[in-house]
């Protein structure tokens, strides 16, 4: 069903952006003989960029970093083709219901939408590769006293790959020496995918982050994608701990009144652990997405009596799932949609709308990070990264 909703979108912005381009070019150089020839040519061109590069990315055989960046051209190409075909959307409306006076012809259109489309696309650069610091307190009874302002940094789905953002990083970096947590988790999503392994630079860079309690990770869905005998390395050369069934330990306490549960995301068991045919040979057990699901939950371990309970899941839909005594989740995954106007279909279909606390009825905190790096196109437009800060206090 997703794969047929996404080819009807690529379809429909296809046929529009054509239909949009081709007015435009014809009125510049409104020549009835060339009219044909232009449209034609257009068209072959909307097309090619909007169902040839997929393909051609997974039928040609490209190192590593040449399919990454092939990747990276085709979501770059269908960011664009979606917000072009929304904002000459607006303007054709403009131009059907608004003052006749102030009407513009096809040509001018479309340089208004290149205009804007460049401008947007300028913005959400900017803001994938600069996250913000985003700042929470929160009040729970079993903190004690001696210890209220304990800070946790929250991270989330930094996607670690060939040409990233460093800028990321940095700002990640001056977070730690501004707000001097106590503790920073990362809540899945490390790596990209299973083409992201060599990130040797970045993961060193990583590993020099330094905080009293140490950092923990749990995996996410790319985490999986990209194979735990992967995926498992990468978070030990960054410096991270992983919490949950693949990694030492499903639990941790930083600290006597604290207690870290991690949750592996259940795409993990979905998927081949480092590629189908040695997962084959290996033994490995595959599950559908249904029982995987359902293991995650089942496999929880307790929360454990007279601390604070602080659970670790990448995923925010399995919220509703987890049985009472936990008092905070931290979740990722969502980006918060990333791109306008995702972003409005991420919140209705989630549940749950990003960067902002829930009570659940099982007494749960919940927080769901927006995410502090990318994934796919390097955009995040009007859904800006983040770091979070979370300030535990005592309420005794």
């Amino acid at each position: 069903m997703q794969s047929v909703v996404s080819l009807f979108g690529l379809i429909t912005f296809a046929i529009w952006n054509w239909w949009l381009l081709q007015r435009a070019v014809v009125d510049a150089w409104n020549n009835p003989r060339r009219r044909p020839l232009l449209q034609c040519a257009i068209a072959l061109v909307v097309l090619l960029l909007f169902f040839c590069p997929f393909p051609l990315v997974r039928m040609i055989r490209l190192p590593g970093r040449g399919i990454e960046i092939a990747l990276l051209s085709c979501y770059v190409i269908q960011v664009l083709g979606l917000w072009h075909g929304c904002v000459g959307a607006l303007l054709c409306a403009w131009n059907w219901f608004g003052p006749g006076h102030l009407r513009m012809r096809p040509w001018k259109q479309g340089v208004c939408c290149v205009a804007i489309v460049a401008l947007l696309a300028a913005i959400g650069f900017w803001e994938a590769g600069h996250p913000m610091v985003k700042r929470h307190d929160l009040t729970l009874d079993g903190v004690p006293k001696e210890c209220d302002g304990y800070r946790i940094m929250l991270l989330s789905d930094l996607h670690l790959t060939h040409f990233y953002r460093e800028s990321i990083l940095a700002d990640v970096e001056e977070a730690i020496a501004a707000e001097r947590p106590n503790l920073i988790v990362h809540c899945g999503d490390l790596l990209d995918g299973p083409m992201s392994g060599n990130v040797d630079a970045l993961a060193d860079r990583v590993h020099a982050w330094s905080v009293p309690d140490g950092k923990f990770a749990v995996f996410g869905n790319h985490d999986g994608y990209g194979g735990v005998r992967l995926s498992a390395p990468l978070h030990e050369r960054c410096g991270f701990e992983v919490l949950g069934e693949f990694g030492a330990r499903r639990q941790f306490s930083p600290q006597p009144w604290l207690t870290l549960t991690g949750v592996d995301d259940p795409r993990v068991f979905t998927r081949p652990h480092f590629s189908r045919e040695t997962s084959m040979q290996n033994g490995d057990a595959f599950m559908d997405e249904g029982a995987a699901f359902s293991h995650v939950i089942s496999a929880l371990p307790p929360p454990v009596q007279d601390s604070v309970n602080v659970l670790l899941c990448h995923q925010p839909s399995l919220a509703l799932q987890m049985p009472a005594g936990f008092d905070v989740m931290l979740a990722g995954h969502t980006h918060g949609g990333q791109l306008f106007p995702f972003n409005f279909v991420v919140n209705l279909t989630n549940g749950f709308r990003t960067s902002r606390w829930y009570s659940l009825e099982s007494r749960m905190a919940l927080y769901i990070c927006r995410g502090t790096g990318f994934w796919g196109p390097p955009f995040r437009l009007f859904v800006p990264s983040e770091i979070t800060i979370i300030t535990f206090h005592s309420n005794k």
